[in-house]
């Protein structure tokens, strides 16, 4: 039989990954530029005019020699690596900054020389710390940190001791930063090995990721001079008279000069249904909204320093964004400051954001899950490092956090993991964080599998393939009253991400705003999460991008309830097109199709749901009505983009997958082919099991 041309495609394309260069990073005599562009549908690293799947080693023991070694074989030349501009917090890199106008960099010189004795084609990723130095907070005092009870003492958990922290607000420790941050580079371009510095990831806060001081513990914080002046400047830019802000808070004593920080009890006072009411707490809802865009600010002043001190031609990146793991930690929703991540996002000189892989669902057999909306950071244009934190059966049995059982299940999650960033077009580092998490050969075979298939990836088109759009808003949350809402938001974001990623068609991440964005695709079915508040322009913007072509709206509890002037039911009908909307929260136990409110707009079709959390099955079947590609019938984790699949079985036995077209299958892992010119793959499979397959 002749064979087909998309099967001479096919099998050219198979060729083609063969042949193609695996790791190897072009080399150069000058100073390389570093940076983000669109490759292919992802972001993707460039060095110089070279995209590279960037796929690094990271580890907080600094004795790991041997092991950057083990990924060097396995061809992995990304490194990151601890420092300090400063005073590391954790003590995970020598003092540098260890007195006024004194600067030591004898032990970074060290650690960056010992990464390239382990590595000598390596690529550095420089964490850099820029916490004040304990000397400078005796010095200064007055612009620590202060939480709701007046104390300035801080750790990451009970068992550690408590340590005085800078405020974020405070301008006195960023002019200080930015003269040892320019020290530090300017001796580092002195180095040989600065060309081979792909960026800096900014690092400050609780656990090095920008989490507000105390914002994990219930400490509400920040009650420091800092942060009240700043306060004050933030609402002198937002309200620009007294006037306008007496009018706001309802209150005719407030000014622009006297306006206090809200106390606890107002930040967690009651309102109703779970939202703060701006008639009595609008005080509230601006500070909710100011404290999390000063750690943004934060991170925007640190990278702009960065790209100037580089000329533009380095990475600069932080952790942040964790809306979607945050909303499952009951106050660190609204207390951690990862709730401006469109802000973050806007800023030209923020290369990429980076979080961990989700704690809450990544056990084998689980779907595994990014903490952030990753499909509205890549329609920003900039690129997402996800974490793989992965404790391995390589460590003691109670270490917690998603431990695997033995080395079948780590090598099935580690590939889940990989799979994740490779199908939604993110980068991924591998975080051996105390040493020896990864040092066996079948993982490290693995791992070097994963760089293979990685590198060959950015031949082909990894856009997205999502006919389902789940929208997120982050502005929403400064009106919620978490007392109320703390259980709701666990189901409703946090816990949901799985059974999203178990109904068997793709889906795409994003904010609410990015519906105004012109290249973002047609869905047919968008699925409003916790969108409680809709501006008018969002209001139009939702009408004219999603309400028509017959796609399915699915509204989620009180969608749209809040508009400028406060909650009201009238808000939520008016959007939804459902007149006596009941928006009591059903149970998710109790909650079945005939809780479900559907109405026929013509145009297009509402869907109201009054829980907080719908399993995949009903996710399934509502999509499927949507007019959505159904490929995975069974409750696997499904990942995928134009030409990979990812599947991360949840149970054994059998299970057929359906494209919408025929397709030509490889499986990758294997590297056997699995299907010619076919529409339909049936495979069979053991429980937490992970397959990634090319399809052409």
């Amino acid at each position: 039989m002749k064979p087909s041309a998309k099967f001479i495609v096919f099998m050219a394309t198979i060729a083609m990954l063969a042949i193609f260069p695996v790791g190897n990073l072009p080399a150069e005599e000058n100073e390389p530029v570093y940076q983000v562009k669109m490759h292919n549908g992802a972001p993707t690293l460039f060095i110089d005019e070279k995209p590279c799947f960037l796929m690094a080693y990271v580890s907080y023991n600094p004795k790991v020699k041997t092991f950057r070694k083990e990924f060097a074989d396995a061809g992995i030349h990304f490194h990151s690596l601890s420092t300090t501009a400063s005073e590391h917090l954790y003590k995970l890199s020598r003092p540098v900054w260890t007195a006024p106008g004194t600067y030591d960099y004898t032990a970074l010189d060290k650690a960056i020389n010992d990464v390239f004795e382990a590595d000598p084609d390596a690529r550095l990723l420089l964490r850099l710390a820029i916490d004040t130095p304990a000397w400078w907070d005796k010095l200064h005092p007055e612009e620590l940190v202060k939480s709701h009870d007046g104390g300035n003492q801080f750790s990451d958990n009970p068992t550690e001791t408590k340590t005085t922290r800078q405020s974020f607000a405070s301008e006195l420790w960023k002019n200080d930063l930015r003269t040892a941050l320019s020290k530090y580079i300017e001796h580092l371009k002195k180095s040989p090995h600065y060309p081979r510095i792909v960026g800096f990831q900014i690092n400050s806060g609780m656990t090095e990721e920008w989490q507000f001081w105390g914002g994990q513990q219930k400490i509400f914080a920040d009650y420091s001079q800092p942060a009240l002046i700043a306060f004050r400047s933030w609402l002198k830019n937002k309200y620009q008279t007294d006037s306008a802000l007496q009018v706001s808070w309802k209150n005719t004593a407030a000014t622009l000069n006297n306006a206090g920080i809200p106390s606890k009890d107002e930040r967690t006072s009651a309102g109703q249904m779970g939202f703060h009411d701006p008639a009595k707490s609008q005080s509230t809802i601006d500070y909710n909204q100011f404290h999390s865009e000063l750690v943004a600010d934060a991170i925007i002043y640190f990278s702009k320093i960065i790209k100037e001190a580089t000329g533009g031609k380095k990475l600069a990146g932080a952790f942040y964004g964790y809306l979607l793991e945050h909303s499952g930690m009951g106050y660190s929703l609204q207390n951690c400051g990862h709730l401006a991540l469109e802000k973050t996002l806007g800023s030209p000189d923020v290369d990429f954001l980076a979080g961990p892989a989700s704690y809450a669902i990544r056990n084998a057999g689980d779907t595994g899950g990014f903490m952030t909306p990753v499909d509205s950071i890549k329609w920003r244009g900039k690129l997402w490092l996800q974490e793989a934190d992965i404790r391995t059966h390589l460590l003691p049995p109670n270490c917690g956090f998603g431990r695997t059982n033995d080395l079948p299940d780590t090598l099935s999650v580690l590939a889940r993991e990989f799979g994740m960033a490779l199908a939604k077009g993110t980068a991924i580092w591998w975080f051996d964080m105390g040493g020896k998490w990864f040092s066996d050969p079948q993982i490290m075979k693995a791992i070097a599998r994963f760089q293979k298939i990685a590198a060959q990836s950015l031949a082909l088109d990894r856009s997205s393939v999502a006919q389902v759009a789940v929208i997120y808003d982050e502005k929403s949350v400064y009106r919620q009253d978490l007392r109320k809402s703390i259980g709701l938001n666990a189901n409703l974001i946090s816990l949901q991400r799985r059974e999203f990623a178990r109904m068997g068609a793709p889906c795409d991440t994003l904010m609410v705003n990015d519906l105004a964005n012109p290249n973002l695709p047609d869905y047919k079915c968008y699925i409003f999460v916790n969108t409680f508040y809709l501006t008018s322009r969002q209001r139009a913007m939702i009408g004219a991008k999603c309400k028509k072509n017959g796609n399915t709206l699915v509204w989620l509890h009180a969608a749209g309830l809040i508009d400028e002037n406060g909650p009201d039911t009238k808000n939520t009908e008016t959007l939804t097109g459902i007149e006596k909307i009941n928006l009591n929260l059903v149970s998710p136990d109790k909650l079945t199709e005939e809780n479900l409110v559907s109405r026929d707009m013509g145009a297009w079709k509402s869907v109201h749901i009054p829980s907080s959390l719908l399993k995949a099955k009903m996710w399934r079947e509502l999509c499927r009505s949507a007019g959505a590609h159904i490929y995975n019938e069974t409750d696997d984790a499904l990942y995928m983009n134009k030409h990979f699949m990812v599947i991360h079985s949840a149970a054994a036995g059998k299970r057929v997958i359906r494209f919408p077209s025929k397709t030509n299958i490889h499986d990758l892992l294997d590297d056997a082919p699995a299907g010619k010119a076919a529409d339909t793959l049936a495979i069979d499979l053991p429980c937490k099991t992970t397959k990634i397959y090319l399809l052409n």
